[in-house]
């Protein structure tokens, strides 16, 4: 189950802290309408189904009423938001502020999405996940609330989900079922001839959640700035405290959070609004009197007299990391919009003076600032990585010389300006995403947390817009002299990396302590852990067969007509192609160049991804150009649409977006950037600082996405390329050129492989140019496109045929806490039943690899997926049996052979695939549709045959699946990981 939780809560505390302030102190270890789908309700809100109106309010932002109620025998308060969207959102949220560090309120989440005693539903979060319409189905746990939310186009489903989960909120099953709580929280396992050692979903998922520099530094500084409060506590759980949470602590914590009185019901969207109510009301909240809630209450920390200063370690960094924290105001203070623009400006781009500053200072840091704003006090971080411990005093002077220059000049006007562009792009950009209501759901539950009224949450877009009307230099130099420079409310904390042997300590500790602790244990205590493990075993085996049954409910198939693609044109402009894919984006011009980069000599490859990560920058832009592009973002990708081992495209990207009105200037903007023949030469300052950013991004997302890169590498021509451009290949080069990026004798060959990579890609010939908008933007963007294109190159060269080195099996762990193992294989796409395939995995998902790799293993996910290029992937994560995984993976054939899938609810199945599948003809996802057809990418008549396929799959087509998957379990890759030390720069 994944969470949506932000690095500040993703936070391990290893050390318990000390401040001082007068000096550093060591720190001590520790698109179209589905059927079923209601016109907007003419609800009144009076009296309707025992609720009562409280206060109604237009919300712009989201272009509908929000109608406050309360409902009168349960106290439960609900918002709806009748916004004119599809898709239709449901959220209930409640006030679980934490008081330790055992992650209880996690471990709630998880378990209550376990089962209820009103269904016969085993697991039904896993059920709904593979059998439902839903867009969106999770649960998110944040320091002083956790928020259940799900979305669905189809209103009868809608419905349908919201029955789950509120089944599963009120009346869950584990309040009477113990085991609930061992498998999604922790347990002791012990088996046959084996170790003791901890086990348990949320237990593996935190520890993986500890594997990242940023975790550690996040909880230093929520610690520093937070002593006395809810915030020095990890919500997510602590590992080793985890495994001190009792039963009893976990049944007392839910009878005081999970009451309709210390709730918030939010409904938003296209919907019969009255028919919801009535489910709330008759099937839920009559069953609970309004009592007082006895929650723990949102606290706030006073006032330091002082700053703190204060040394930590990690046990995964290579360098040091500074950061200078502040908290600045109380959420929804009437500073707090202000404050986020003045973070904002401060980290718009590379021109910004305070991180211009400190770039110069720090030439080899990646400096960041940050504004948290979903706790009670609003923080504002500038954060300076990669920097030598003996320099942190220096980095510390360095930020507040800064902060006092910015208080006496204040900023560059044209910086308001840029400012002000970026605002009306994000708001125009914002209506284009989906899941908006899942959106203003946390918006609106953290104005009932922290600002009196979900209203007030829901208003911060509005007070935004009117923020960045009036905001200028006048409100910098009030806010930093106040907020920054006099405020006492601060802290000062470093990062350093720990000495191997003792991270490996760390690291490890929990298991040397179950070490020591087997070694004490009495025969009658081993026994009496023996038989709670072998008795849960039992359980566990008989509960993860059968996940779902016949007749789960949720079985009419969506129907046909959803599928509806935009027009699109294709016309020249020079030797290049130009497509426009004609459909409505609230006003926002999108351009994308897409180059082929089949040219590209093999030594090249990574630099060519370096050259359009610098190139597609938003953050080198000036002030001048931030001023009309709305955003800029260069990348390489590989385009293998049907999967062979040698047919596929490398492409060169960079998308531009701009507001209608400023698309024509925005490519005008760029002309500099895309001269390949200008004398010139790299900015090494933005090369170094485009590494920094990409070696930190992948060590964040390293061990969920390096595997995936490293199998695909060994099954595609297509995903061997990848790996030097986005696998662990570029890791190692990005780590190589950081080491040698600042020696003088290193970087001219650095520059000249760059500058050379720029002249064979920026070619008009091998360029097709797809834009997405109106038809009038799209005139402007046109006219501007043979003066921005007029010094490419025009003439084609032949395919470069690369020959890469023998590829490596394995790849290094950051930590040995964190594990994936991944499996493909190739299946032949053009004569494959697709659908089938689609919805077998569905099925395995369900009823095989989650009992099996996650409830049973202990992985915090895993999952079967088919790509409709040829691929079939099976990969886990956070997973601490990788052996036993290997084992699942291989019986998988055997499973489909003798499932009785009959009894199975394959109509859920093929209602949820196709829901899926559906998906990708709304919203962002058709934007570069034309370009994609034009250039193969996109087969629209096949994209219509696999529909058809999944809608004819019946549960017999699971067995013939099966010699599908005995092929890919036979002749695939396997790819996992080993516990070894990263590479460093």
């Amino acid at each position: 189950m994944s969470k949506f939780v932000t690095a500040v809560w993703v936070c391990f505390l290893v050390f318990v802290m000390e401040f001082s302030s007068d000096g550093w102190e060591a720190d001590a270890a520790e698109p179209s309408a589905f059927a079923g789908e209601a016109e907007l309700s003419d609800f009144a809100g009076a009296d309707a189904h025992g609720f009562r109106e409280i206060s109604r309010e237009y919300i712009p932002a989201l272009g509908g009423e929000a109608i406050y109620m309360e409902h009168a025998g349960s106290g439960a308060r609900l918002l709806y938001v009748d916004a004119d969207d599809s898709e239709k959102t449901f959220g209930v949220g409640f006030r679980t502020v934490a008081t330790d560090d055992t992650g209880v309120n996690h471990i709630i989440e998880h378990c209550l999405l376990g089962g209820s005693e009103r269904s016969d539903l085993k697991n039904p979060f896993v059920y709904l996940a593979n059998h439902s319409s839903a867009t969106f189905l999770n649960a998110m746990t944040f320091p002083d609330f956790t928020l259940y939310a799900l979305a669905s186009r189809d209103e009868d489903d809608y419905r349908a989900l919201i029955k789950t989960y509120l089944d599963g909120i009120f009346f869950p099953r584990a309040l009477a079922e113990p085991n609930i709580f061992r498998r999604e929280g922790w347990r002791l396992e012990w088996p046959q001839g084996g170790e003791l050692k901890f086990n348990g979903t949320v237990l593996n998922e935190m520890k993986g959640a500890y594997s990242a520099d940023r975790a550690y530094l996040a909880r230093a500084v929520m610690r520093s700035l937070f002593p006395d409060t809810q915030y020095r506590y990890d919500s997510g759980g602590v590992p080793a405290a985890i495994t001190r949470l009792t039963y009893g602590d976990f049944l007392k914590t839910y009878a005081e959070n999970y009451v309709p009185s210390n709730a918030l019901i939010f409904i938003y969207g296209r919907q019969d609004v009255g028919k919801t109510l009535k489910l709330l009301d008759e099937n839920y909240l009559s069953f609970f009197p309004a009592k007082e809630n006895d929650s723990a209450r949102v606290l706030n920390q006073p006032a330091f007299e002082e700053p703190k200063l204060l040394r930590a370690e990690y046990p995964c960094g290579s360098k040091a990391t500074l950061a200078a924290s502040y908290a600045v105001c109380d959420c929804f203070g009437p500073d707090m919009e202000k404050l986020e623009l003045l973070t904002q400006a401060l980290d718009l781009n590379d021109e910004s003076p305070l991180k211009k500053d400190l770039a110069a200072r720090f030439p080899g840091a990646l400096i960041q600032t940050d504004f948290y704003s979903i706790i009670s006090q609003c923080v504002l971080s500038v954060v300076i990585s990669g920097i030598e411990p003996s320099e942190a005093e220096a980095a510390r002077a360095a930020v507040r010389s800064g902060f006092e220059r910015l208080s006496r000049a204040g900023l560059p006007q044209s910086q308001f300006k840029a400012l002000k562009n970026r605002r009306s792009f994000s708001e125009a950009l914002g209506k284009n995403m989906p899941q908006r209501g899942i959106n203003a759901n946390i918006q609106a539950m953290a104005g009932f947390i922290y600002g009196g009224g979900p209203a007030v949450g829901l208003g911060r877009e509005a007070r935004l817009e009117k923020a960045v009307r009036t905001f200028g230099n006048k409100d910098v130099k009030r806010l930093v002299s106040r907020c920054i420079l006099n405020n006492p409310h601060a802290s000062v904390v470093l990062m350093t990396p720990m000495e191997p042997a003792k991270a490996a300590e760390v690291l490890g500790g929990m298991d040397s302590a179950l070490r020591e602790r087997r070694k004490s244990l009495s025969k009658e205590e081993a026994a009496r852990i023996k038989a709670g493990a072998a008795a849960y075993a039992k359980w566990l085996e008989e509960e993860s067969s059968g996940v779902s049954g016949a007749g789960s409910g949720l079985e009419r198939v969506l129907p046909d007509g959803i599928c509806r693609a935009p027009d699109y044109t294709e016309e020249a402009v020079g030797a290049a192609a130009l497509v426009h894919t004609d459909m409505d984006t609230h006003g926002v011009a999108s351009l994308h160049l897409m180059f082929d980069a089949s040219a590209l000599p093999q030594g090249l490859i990574p630099y060519a991804q370096v050259l359009a990560g610098v190139m597609g920058s938003y953050s080198r832009l000036s002030v001048k150009d931030a001023s009309v592009i709305g955003s800029l973002r260069g990348y390489m990708s590989v385009d293998y649409p049907y999967c062979d081992s040698g047919a596929y495209t490398p492409r060169f990207n960079i998308e531009v977006m701009a507001l209608d009105g400023g698309i024509a200037g925005a490519v005008k903007a760029l002309s500099d950037e895309f001269d390949p023949m200008a004398p010139g030469h790299m900015d090494r300052r933005a090369v170094r600082t485009f590494l920094a950013e990409a070696k930190a991004a992948a060590e964040a997302d390293y061990d969920s996405k390096m595997p995936l890169t490293d199998c695909l590498a060994m099954l595609t021509g297509g995903g061997r390329y990848t790996y030097e451009i986005d696998g662990f290949g570029y890791y190692i080069f990005v780590n190589a050129l950081l080491k040698y990026i600042d020696s003088d004798d290193y970087w001219p060959m650095i520059e000249r492989n760059l500058l050379d990579a720029k002249r064979l890609i920026l070619n008009q010939a091998y360029c097709t140019a797809s834009f997405t908008g109106s038809a009038a933007a799209y005139e402007k963007c046109k006219n501007a496109l043979p003066d921005f294109m007029s010094t490419w190159g025009k003439a084609s060269a032949s395919r470069v045929k690369y020959r890469f080195p023998p590829f490596m099996l394995s790849i290094p762990a950051l930590t040995s806490s964190t594990r994936s193992v991944v499996h493909g294989g190739r299946y032949d796409f053009e004569t494959a039943d697709v659908g089938s395939l689609l919805v077998t995995a569905s099925l395995v998902n369900a009823e095989y690899l989650w009992p099996q790799v996650r409830d049973m293993g202990g992985a915090y996910g895993a999952g079967a997926s088919v790509q409709t290029n040829g691929t079939l992937l099976l990969r886990s994560y956070r997973d601490p049996n990788p052996e036993r995984t290997r084992l699942v993976y291989g019986n998988i054939p055997e499973f489909l052979e003798n499932a009785d899938v009959e009894d199975m609810d394959y109509p859920g199945l093929r209602r949820h695939i196709l829901a899926s599948w559906d998906e990708q003809w709304q919203g962002l996802r058709l934007w570069d549709y034309g370009a994609k057809v034009a250039l193969g990418m996109l087969d629209p008549a096949r994209m219509g045959e696999i529909r058809e396929q999944i809608k004819l799959t019946m549960p017999w087509d699971a067995k013939y699946d099966a010699e599908v998957w005995r092929e890919i379990m036979k002749n695939g890759t396997m790819a996992s990981r080993a516990s070894r030390q990263r590479t460093a720069a």
